[in-house]
């Protein structure tokens, strides 16, 4: 009878645990009250870490999935209840009370989660970002959804600088454009964020909180310009960020740095040290014009008034101003005048040979029409 009931204690056990294990339902245990409430949602195998559930990709079965209940007006950690996903990937947790939550993965040994996505709800910690509230308009909670990653390496690089145009010296007032750009090498898709940094006496002209690239904005100082991706982008992607930028005064071997800050799977990054870039900048004063010598340029001697220089100590000679009078008839005509011939002579000179000539011309005409 004893071994019987015990049999039977046995059955009892294993049916009420079924649904958790097997099924992916999981009810509210004692620890917490019941109530109407449930919370639900898939863990898939997430190959390429994008976050979306993409064609091919399949539902993670035996997943642990822990539910953390936070009673009204109460602190600390919360009450745990555990379950585990079904053959589909899909749990559910049922009979909860109106409350406030928090969803939480197990972690497995090579495995990793791939964060925060179109389709996913749990961030790079395996956490839901934000605890979620039901209540009585809102008693059930579904779309919960996380991917699960075999465990990879994703390199982030940050490559060289790009100044257009390229100079080795620039000068005051010169007009620069300042790119960097980062991409990442690896299985996962991700986000990241960068920062670009250059020297005092680098002005942005590009607009406050604009950018040259595809980053959204984040900081905007006088010598800081951040930047993060709003999407995950695939392995081998480059993405850029940068501004152009006037130089405002001279700068001594200064320099440019341009920093990337991995996502979700910073923490497989094998080489911290090609996440920066350098370059150098320096820039010197405009050259400045130099002003005309009258006494070694004859163009820049005056024309007009003319002062003679001061008489030496003792003379009695007073300075004198004299006044250059331009004569463009007689420039223009000089070489005739050199002649001794009049210019208007000349001109009545041409003009009767011409008529001459046209008199004679029509004399011989007439002549040859009568013969």
């Amino acid at each position: 009878m004893r071994a019987t009931r015990k049999h039977l204690a046995a059955a009892l056990v294993c049916s009420a645990i079924a649904p958790l294990f097997l099924t992916g339902v999981a009810t509210a245990q004692d620890a917490i009250p019941t109530g109407e409430g449930s919370i639900s949602g898939m863990v898939w195998k997430d190959a390429n870490g994008n976050g979306a559930i993409d064609s091919g990709e399949q539902g993670l079965a035996g997943q642990g999935v822990s539910l953390i209940y936070h009673a009204p007006d109460a602190t600390g950690p919360g009450t745990r209840i555990t379950g585990t996903t079904g053959a589909d990937g899909s749990y559910r947790f049922d009979n909860l009370p109106m409350a406030m939550y928090e969803l939480e993965l197990a972690a497995q040994d090579g495995r990793m989660f791939t964060g925060w996505g179109p389709d996913s709800r749990f961030g790079p910690s395996g956490r839901t970002g934000s605890p979620l509230s039901l209540d009585a308009q809102h008693p059930t909670a579904s779309g919960f959804n996380g991917g699960v990653a075999d465990a990879g390496v994703n390199d982030y690089q940050a490559y060289d600088i790009r100044l257009s145009p390229a100079k080795e010296t620039y000068q005051v007032g010169d007009v620069v454009e300042i790119i960097g750009g980062a991409h990442v090498e690896g299985p996962f898709y991700d986000f990241y964020s960068a920062k670009l940094t250059v020297p005092e006496g680098l002005q942005k002209l590009t607009a406050q909180g604009e950018a040259i690239g595809g980053m959204l904005v984040t900081t905007d100082t006088s010598t800081v310009l951040g930047g993060t991706l709003t999407q995950k982008q695939y392995p081998g992607h480059y993405v850029y960020l940068g501004a152009h930028y006037v130089v405002t005064k001279p700068i001594d071997a200064g320099r440019i740095t341009y920093e990337i800050e991995p996502g979700s799977f910073g923490h497989t990054d094998p080489d911290a040290g090609n996440n920066t870039s350098t370059a150098s900048f320096t820039a010197v004063a405009a050259p400045v014009e130099p002003t005309a010598d009258p006494a070694v340029d004859p163009v820049a001697q005056p024309v007009g008034d003319v002062t003679s220089p001061a008489p030496s100590s003792g003379s009695s000679a007073a300075t004198t101003t004299s006044t250059a009078t331009a004569t463009p008839v007689a420039q223009a005509t000089g070489s005739l005048a050199s002649t001794g011939a009049s210019p208007l002579g000349l001109i009545a000179l041409a003009g009767a040979l011409l008529t001459a000539g046209g008199a004679a011309f029509a004399l011989s005409r007439r002549r040859r029409a009568k013969a």
